[in-house]
């Protein structure tokens, strides 16, 4: 390459180094360092910042990937940063390398970039932040990092306007990262996403217990509907038939009588679904008999429209 390399094209070059930082290629990736630093006026020095036509730079592609060799790509990225790369470029989709980083559980890399003051809450164009991405791998070290230095938990993006907390809660069951986000980021636990859904109604929905009792347990708000249905984390609860999660959350102070979109209670549901024992369970709390739902049906003439058995109490 050293032969050739001086009859080649500046347009050329940078696309030769950003190929040999996708592909990992670390002699390459030396060799084109040592040229941007020679002294050689017959030709223009390679713009360690360069953008490819999708507007990464070699510091995105590095940071990029999910390589066992660790230790190479942190060492390399420390080589970009000596050598004045823009680690709060976007590339032409606002991605910047950091979030790249989180995006591939690369905690090493996050420390050092956030060490050199990577912008912690930049988005992307769907205004997603680092943090976001991080809560989707998920990888509790590099979220108390982010946490540490100071991430907005609580910034919205624009597919769902899900936060931090409620993509957390929708696409994993980690404990200690939920508590976390709350406990140590102040995460707002009542934050609603697009569809009015709580932390708490996205937790019930996916039938996933222990992080709504979790919920519930650091102040999660019962008895709030979402705006797709009028939906609350009892009414999801119902229709997933959980026994469980719905004595918690009557002991909790979940409203025996509240009510969705199509005027259901907790009780109309459970004779719609003919379930009978969380059906006398809500009758031992004594429920309102005589609402109706939007067809002007009650709880009992639910049970008998339907042919079901009768239930003890209604």
């Amino acid at each position: 390459m050293n032969n050739n390399v001086h009859t080649l094209s500046l347009e050329c070059l940078h696309e030769l180094f950003i190929n040999a930082t996708i592909f990992l290629n670390t002699e390459y990736i030396y060799k084109f360092l040592e040229l941007k630093d020679e002294n050689n006026g017959n030709h223009p020095k390679i713009n360690i910042n360069y953008q490819d036509n999708d507007g990464n730079t070699a510091l995105h592609y590095i940071c990029s990937h999910k390589s066992q060799k660790k230790d190479v790509i942190l060492y390399i990225v420390k080589l970009f940063i000596q050598h004045q790369a823009d680690i709060n470029l976007p590339n032409y989709k606002g991605f910047t390398p950091l979030m790249y980083a989180c995006q591939n559980d690369n905690e090493e890399v996050v420390k050092l970039l956030v060490n050199h003051h990577a912008n912690i809450n930049a988005v992307n164009h769907n205004q997603q932040t680092a943090i976001m991405l991080a809560c989707l791998e998920p990888c509790r070290e590099t979220i108390n990092l982010l946490i540490n230095k100071g991430a907005d938990l609580d910034i919205q993006d624009t597919l769902h306007q899900d936060t931090a907390l409620t993509l957390a809660c929708r696409h994993y069951q980690n404990t200690n990262i939920i508590k976390d986000l709350i406990v140590r980021g102040k995460a707002n636990i009542n934050l609603a996403n697009g569809d009015g859904n709580t932390p708490l109604i996205l937790t019930c929905q996916n039938d996933i217990i222990h992080i709504s009792k979790l919920l519930v347990d650091y102040g999660a708000e019962v008895n709030t509907h979402n705006t797709v249905d009028q939906s609350s984390a009892l009414l999801v609860t119902m229709n997933n038939g959980n026994y469980s999660m719905m004595k918690y959350l009557l002991n909790h102070g979940a409203d025996i009588n509240i009510r969705n979109a199509r005027g259901e209670t907790p009780l109309m549901i459970a004779c719609r679904m003919n379930n009978k024992y969380m059906a006398e369970y809500l009758l031992e709390r004594k429920p309102d008999l005589t609402l109706r739902d939007v067809d002007g049906h009650t709880a009992k003439e639910i049970t008998e429209m339907n042919h079901y058995p009768s239930i003890l109490g209604l």
